[in-house]
């Protein structure tokens, strides 16, 4: 999983499935973010081969706190099978077109997993 964090939030490109695993990893990397003070999140799912039912309940939750505490969760570049798990669990609403990781690529990459 890559992370990259600057002051404007963080980006999270998971590779692989959301399964339970990587769920697990996802929610750690997600969950270190908001205790650092971070609420704009930028998932890129290009690289996810599909989404499992405990993933898209991270991603809801996730949403709902970020709309709760003035962040934002987006997801782009997602792969057709990710984009079809979202369609399909009424998550649409958090697909972005285009690139937009700009924002928060400047700092530090790490790797994570």
């Amino acid at each position: 999983m890559n992370v990259t964090t600057s002051s404007a939030g963080v980006a999270v490109q998971p590779h692989g499935p959301l399964d339970e695993d990587g769920c697990a990893a996802l929610r750690q990397v997600i969950s270190t973010a908001l205790s650092t003070g971070l609420r704009s999140i930028v998932l890129d799912l290009s690289e996810v081969s599909h989404i499992e039912t405990e993933a898209v309940q991270l991603l809801r939750g996730v949403q709902h706190y970020l709309q709760r505490h003035g962040g934002a969760l987006v997801v782009v570049r997602p792969s057709a099978d990710a984009a079809r798990g979202l369609r399909s669990n009424d998550l649409a609403d958090l697909l972005v077109l285009g690139d937009t990781l700009a924002p928060v690529r400047p700092l530090r990459a790490v790797r994570a997993g």
